[in-house]
């Protein structure tokens, strides 16, 4: 190996490392919140609304809202209360 590339190999690793010690994905995952700041989940009660027509129907906790489409309109739904 010649001088240049264990310069080259040295730099490297400690790239690795700077980016090992300040990683903001990890500062985003220490923060425990869900997709919209808000809490990680919204427990069991409240209702799913529609966001375009407003229709509500009450929250199942088998399904989340955003993965429901709503009766009249078919728009996904958002979580309400």
């Amino acid at each position: 190996m010649s001088e240049d590339e264990k310069v080259e190999v040295e730099l490297d690793e400690e790239k690795a490392e700077e980016e090992k010690e300040s990683c903001p994905a990890d500062e985003a995952k220490a923060a425990g919140r869900g997709r919209m700041g808000g809490p990680v989940a919204g427990g069991p009660g409240g209702e799913c609304v529609c966001p375009k027509c407003g229709e509500t129907i009450t929250h199942d906790r088998a399904e989340p809202c955003m993965q429901i489409k709503c009766s009249k309109c078919g728009t996904l739904m958002t979580r309400k209360g």
